[in-house]
């Protein structure tokens, strides 16, 4: 049975190719969200972030692992824990 492409970007993500840790604090790279994201825990394919906009807003959510590269639609990394 043939994978989906859901499920293949899973498979990679899945192996955190970009070294993902609790408590590293990243930026989105898209110039339409500002601030900043602060990793919590890491599930499997996915990171659970903490993120935070300059207006103060805060929302948790879920990004898939492969998604923490320097690209207008990825994260780059501010600091270590």
């Amino acid at each position: 049975m043939a994978t989906t492409k859901k499920q293949d970007l899973e498979k990679v993500a899945a192996t955190n190719p970009y070294g993902v840790a609790v408590g590293q604090v990243w930026r989105n790279c898209d110039p339409r969200m500002t601030g900043s994201a602060k990793v919590i825990s890491v599930v499997g394919a996915y990171a659970v972030i903490n993120y935070s906009w300059r207006t103060g807003n805060k929302m948790e959510r879920k990004v898939r692992l492969d998604r923490f590269r320097k690209r207008s639609n990825g994260f780059e990394l501010l600091e270590r824990p």
